[in-house]
């Protein structure tokens, strides 16, 4: 038992020590763990933001795509428009391959966050695999004029 457990174990209400274990659980890739951390956290703590979004992360990691989406709305709920939950979500419908509503979600983190290249760069992704090149290529042009050195980018768009 590591001194983290046993600091939980000593204090087992202290949802900030939960999640922080999840935290670290999701970084060294025990994704599984994580979660427990993270739901044992939200059992005994505030539901927050930030423990949402990270038990989403470690959901898609496991691939739970269901439960991953419900924990990024449950984050957008408690604070609508947060760019993790958001691109979180998006994630989770790239996945399971339902561009067309990652492309939703995409178009309203652009309107909120319009120099977040990640967003345009994916949903310049996901408007390909919707054949909406016209759109691809505005969001592929945005990213290679905010970032000229993006390859990817830059071989999306021919050039």
């Amino acid at each position: 038992m590591c001194s983290s457990d046993l600091a939980v174990n000593l204090d087992v209400d202290n949802w900030q020590a939960l999640a922080g274990l999840g935290d670290l659980a999701l970084r060294r890739s025990s994704p599984r763990e994580a979660v427990r951390y993270f739901r044992d956290s939200l059992e005994v703590g505030p539901a927050t933001a930030w423990v949402h979004v990270n038990l989403g992360d470690a959901l898609r990691a496991i691939g739970s795509f269901n439960e991953a989406r419900v924990a990024y709305d449950e984050a957008l709920v408690l604070a609508p428009g947060t760019l993790p939950a958001g691109l979180g979500l998006a994630a989770v419908h790239i996945e399971r391959g339902d561009f067309l509503d990652a492309t939703r979600v995409y178009d309203d983190i652009a309107a909120r966050f319009p120099d977040a290249t990640e967003v345009r760069h994916n949903r310049g992704i996901a408007r390909l695999s919707l054949a909406d090149f016209a759109g691809a290529i505005e969001d592929f042009q945005a990213v290679v004029a905010r970032r000229p050195g993006d390859t990817e980018a830059r071989l999306r768009l021919g050039v």
